[in-house]
């Protein structure tokens, strides 16, 4: 039970998502509006290094910051999914 994160894609656009738009997740756990939160406050910081680093680097050299904060938050989402998996299933 909602073992899927979502399409896989984090953003396209100029659009980037965060929170239950980038992860489905069980409610089980409690940690839904604390994963959003904390997706927040690291999209901030990765929005903030990526301005600054197309200021000195080409934009393609800049995106991977983007698209390193999707993967590390993607991970903690699996991980928050592998915490309430077995509490599901009670």
């Amino acid at each position: 039970m909602f073992t899927r994160l979502g399409s896989g894609e984090s953003g396209q656009g100029g659009v980037i998502l965060i929170g239950d738009a980038a992860h489905v997740h069980s409610h089980v756990g409690g940690q839904g509006m604390n994963l959003g939160l904390r997706d927040a406050i690291f999209l901030g910081d990765a929005l903030t290094r990526h301005i600054h680093a197309t200021k000195t680097k080409p934009r393609p050299e800049a995106d991977v910051i983007l698209h390193k904060f999707a993967t590390v938050r993607r991970a903690r989402a699996r991980i928050d999914q592998a915490y309430a998996g077995p509490f599901v299933s009670l």
